[in-house]
């Protein structure tokens, strides 16, 4: 299964959509539920999780292979892509694309 973080986003959401007319097995990560259903393909399973806080990443990438990553550009951002990387390295990600 791939995790696609930035899926709300241009670039991710490209990914995800690209994923989902392949038919390969994807999910997004998001920060708000509510708002992130209008932004994701219709039928698109996601994940809850924030990249600035690190105890709602593991259970976000139970059962996850890959990951594609993209994040906003902030004065935050290498701190949160730092948190992403590491737990996906504990929860067995094997593959990661930035």
């Amino acid at each position: 299964m791939i995790l696609v973080c930035g899926a709300t986003g241009t670039i991710g959401g490209e990914v995800l959509r690209h994923l989902t007319e392949a038919k390969v097995p994807a999910t997004a990560l998001v920060r708000e539920p509510p708002s992130a259903k209008s932004h994701l393909p219709e039928g698109v399973p996601f994940r809850v999780g924030d990249l600035s806080r690190k105890e709602t990443l593991p259970q976000a990438l139970q059962g996850i292979t890959k990951l594609f990553l993209v994040s906003a550009v902030s004065d935050h951002q290498i701190e949160q892509e730092e948190n992403l990387i590491a737990a996906a390295a504990s929860s067995g990600v094997t593959h990661i694309v930035k």
